[in-house]
């Protein structure tokens, strides 16, 4: 069964992710601070698994674990379900993967990758709800590339499995 919540404007039932009411075309708008806080908690996350890593860990498995770790966080996020703050996530997302250093070259930044992700994710989100909407449209257009923009593939994981284990030979040779 499908979440529901009522309309603020004709006092419908209608589904809780909508942005306009079926029965009335009343926009649902969010507040602002909801906005701010969605992009806040993913933050939040991305640093809870960068202060999640021991120094031990780091040792063993390298930077790959939190590269591996950031980008579960940014694929597994939800949508947003409002207009605003899947412009906001889209905005956000595409700025992280531009500002994305790509330093893994052997097999692709998963992190780079995953913020490409998400802003297509919010980019198609955006076309469904915000096709009515003549200001999303105008960044929309801006943004269309998205609609055909490739991640880098993976060129094989040999490399990296030898360097993701590379760490743990190193310590196990030093061990014995």
């Amino acid at each position: 069964m499908t979440a529901t919540k009522e309309c603020p404007s004709c006092g419908a039932e209608i589904p809780a992710i909508a942005l306009k009411c079926e029965y009335c075309n009343f926009e649902i708008k969010s507040n602002q601070s909801e906005s701010i806080n969605y992009i806040q908690e993913l933050q939040n996350k991305l640093i809870e698994a960068d202060n999640s890593v021991t120094a031990k860990q780091k040792m063993l498995y390298g930077e790959a674990h939190i590269w591996n770790q950031k980008a579960s966080i940014i694929n597994s996020f939800t949508l947003p379900a409002t207009k605003k703050d899947l412009l906001d996530l889209l905005l956000f997302s595409y700025s992280n993967y531009e500002g994305s250093k790509g330093t893994v070259k052997i097999y692709g930044d998963p992190v780079k990758n995953a913020w490409l992700g998400k802003a297509k994710q919010a980019y198609s989100m955006l076309k469904i709800y915000g096709k009515d909407d003549e200001h999303i449209s105008e960044i929309l257009e801006e943004y269309s590339f998205l609609a055909n923009k490739k991640g880098k593939n993976k060129k094989g994981c040999m490399p990296f499995l030898f360097i993701g284990f590379l760490p743990i030979l190193v310590y196990i040779f030093l061990t014995i």
